[in-house]
């Protein structure tokens, strides 16, 4: 097992057409999202302008969510569909997918090939959680969005991400009260 904290300062910073995005963790090092030579990637965006144009990423899925207001999401010219905060919306990388809404937004990219699952845990109190990724997982990314916690004897605080890379079956995380977490498992087998 081997574990690292992700602090803002190593994240990379990008420009697109409706803001910015901090590239949060990206996989296999080195790899880059304008080559779409990864396999999985993760990130937060501040969506700045009223209407905005995701970029397309052909043979990979993506997992959405908005983390400080709602917004408006159409799809491959579906109905506008609203999104609140901190719901989960999955769709195909490739659609055409556009946004209306101002926010901070949490990503995972992957390709189609791989086995992912992000989860939006908040605890309300201190408490010790015991946390059980799918059995394959090999990569856990802890995304610290409010309050914080302790993992392995480490204190990650907001903005910070802990990575977890050949995860044990279990985790257990101390949280501290009002904690809000973005939890990524990816695994490369599909079971």
């Amino acid at each position: 097992m081997k574990t690292k904290i992700l602090r803002p300062s190593d994240y990379v910073q990008n420009e697109w057409t409706g803001g910015t995005t901090s590239q949060i963790f990206i996989y296999p090092d080195g790899a880059s999202l304008s080559e779409r030579d990864f396999y999985f990637r993760i990130s937060s965006a501040c969506i700045e302008t009223d209407k905005s144009d995701f970029s397309k990423f052909e043979g990979y899925n993506r997992f959405f969510t908005p983390l400080n207001s709602g917004l408006e999401l159409t799809s491959n010219g579906n109905a506008p569909k609203k999104i609140n905060p901190l719901e989960l919306f999955h769709f195909d990388g490739a659609s055409e997918t556009s946004a209306a809404g101002k926010c901070i937004d949490f990503n995972l990219i992957y390709r189609k090939s791989l086995k992912a699952n992000l989860t939006v845990a908040t605890y309300s109190k201190t408490e010790i959680i015991s946390y059980k990724p799918f059995p394959s997982s090999e990569f856990l990314l802890i995304y610290c969005w409010s309050g914080a916690f302790e993992v392995l004897g480490q204190t990650i605080q907001p903005g910070e991400t802990f990575l977890i890379q050949n995860c044990p079956n279990e985790v257990y995380l101390l949280m501290t009260k009002n904690s809000m977490l973005l939890i990524s498992e990816l695994s490369f087998k599909k079971d």
